[in-house]
């Protein structure tokens, strides 16, 4: 019961969980482990592919063509073929058909059109590559993608906000030599549905905005940030809620360890796979003896189990480039407030 568990932890957690679920956490996950300056762990790589997973393959689409796609197979009208874009050429002089496509098992077929999605590179949009010298660089390999604050807002090569917000394809980040991302803010970036979770809080905010602008503020946009940033909860409030996980932690690290050696010690057979996972059921309620199995059949000396090291306020807040609907909301009723005060209760509430 998804629901359940999400208002669960929103009341288990109020200030680092309440509004923040769904994509707003997936996107501050993948923030997180691509920053600038986060090291590359061994498990980057592997986290970025199960979000290209979630937003390219099983979310790209609203969930009634994942539907209709498998309705169309089983009645035989279509068929699914694995492959890659790069796979599709111009067929040769004199075939039947305009296009040939190679799958991912080396099999060729003839096509007379493909209808795709439109792929991009942010070295093809002007508006991107004109940011250079403009804005603090996301990477010193690449001056033109500019790294991004709260509520999107670039920053100057001073590191100030300005008022320009990037709902861009640069949110996906940018792709080191070796592989790994650097600047993944917003993976979600050509996400419907993700883009409708982000619009309500949009218009609070700039709402508040043109509020403190009619009250005659001088620079109502750099205020409303400073109202986002008044609202992160005391630093000791936050470390206490956050301490309050560090069993969870702990137990979901073992655990993690635990099946990760399973997976290694089955090779592939699902019933010796089965087998070690109920060792480990039955001792689910035993955390001392699990998390000293753990130690034990790890193993290996450089492969440690992660200790619970959480991040400062400032730091986890800012992952989050998107503040959740009723931070929006507190920001929106405080600038009205002030633009009453200001113009004498003339200000009128937008509903």
């Amino acid at each position: 019961d998804p629901g359940k568990s999400v208002k669960a932890l929103e009341e288990a957690a109020p200030l680092t969980y309440k509004g923040r679920w769904g994509y707003m956490i997936h996107r501050a996950q993948v923030c997180a482990i691509t920053d600038p300056d986060a090291p590359i762990s061994r498990h980057h790589q592997t986290l970025i592919a199960v979000h290209n997973e979630r937003f390219q393959d099983v979310t790209a689409s609203p969930a009634i063509i994942h539907s209709l796609a498998a309705e169309l197979v089983d009645a035989g009208i279509a068929r699914y073929v694995p492959g890659s874009y790069r796979d599709i050429a111009v067929a040769a002089d004199g075939s039947p058909r305009a296009l040939v496509f190679k799958d991912k098992t080396g099999a060729e077929s003839l096509h007379d059109f493909f209808l795709v999605s439109p792929t991009f590179k942010l070295t093809d949009s002007p508006a991107e590559m004109s940011l250079q010298g403009q804005v603090e660089p996301l990477d010193a390999k690449a001056p033109q993608i500019a790294r991004v604050g709260g509520n999107r807002l670039m920053r100057d090569p001073d590191k100030n906000p300005v008022n320009v917000e990037s709902y861009s394809i640069a949110g996906k980040g940018i792709r080191r030599t070796d592989g790994s991302f650097v600047g993944t803010y917003a993976y979600d970036t050509n996400n419907r549905e993700s883009a409708v979770q982000v619009a309500p809080g949009l218009a609070y905010r700039r709402l508040a905005i043109q509020l403190l602008a009619a009250a005659g503020r001088l620079d109502p946009v750099g205020e409303v940030e400073t109202m986002y940033r008044d609202l992160y909860p005391a630093e000791d409030a936050y470390r206490e809620e956050v301490e309050s996980f560090r069993g969870d932690f702990e137990s979901a690290m073992v655990k993690a360890a635990l099946v990760r050696k399973a997976e290694e010690l089955a090779g592939g057979d699902p019933e010796a796979f089965r087998s070690s996972y109920e060792i480990y059921a039955r001792l689910a309620d035993q955390p001392e003896i699990l998390a000293r199995l753990a130690r034990v059949v790890y193993g290996n000396e450089d492969i440690r189990i992660p200790e619970f090291a959480p991040a400062s306020r400032d730091r986890y807040f800012g992952r989050f480039v998107d503040a959740p609907d009723h931070i929006h909301e507190q920001v929106y009723m405080r600038a009205l407030r002030e633009a009453r005060m200001t113009l004498g209760g003339q200000a009128t509430l937008v509903a």
